[in-house]
């Protein structure tokens, strides 16, 4: 027992350096509470995931209602300024031609 547990330990310390463990310094107690530690983790890495795999795919669908109001702002404001200029562009020619007509009127 003790020699595939060295061995065990060995390949994990080969492996993973971080989780090397002396056979002097494992026992039972530790071992167990590193399984249930090891098992919280698990518990609470599916728990999260799973909540990512339902949210994730309704964030990703709500975005179209996020980013048509402002797209449709955007749009609207667009239509309203190329309005407006085009509205100052053709009271100045007016008034320009209008000018040009007195100016030919008085000479």
């Amino acid at each position: 027992m003790v020699q595939s547990a060295s061995a065990i330990i060995f390949v994990i310390g080969k492996n993973y350096p971080c989780l090397y463990i002396s056979i002097g310094s494992c026992n039972y107690s530790v071992c167990m509470q590193s399984r249930r530690a090891l098992t919280a983790a698990k518990t609470d890495f599916d728990t999260q995931n799973s909540l990512l795999l339902e949210e994730l795919p309704r964030l990703y669908d709500s975005r179209v209602e996020y980013f048509q109001p402002s797209l449709q702002a955007f749009a609207s404001a667009q239509v309203t300024d190329q309005l407006n200029s085009a509205f100052v562009f053709l009271s100045v020619v007016n008034v320009y031609s209008f000018s040009l007509q007195v100016a030919n009127l008085h000479c």
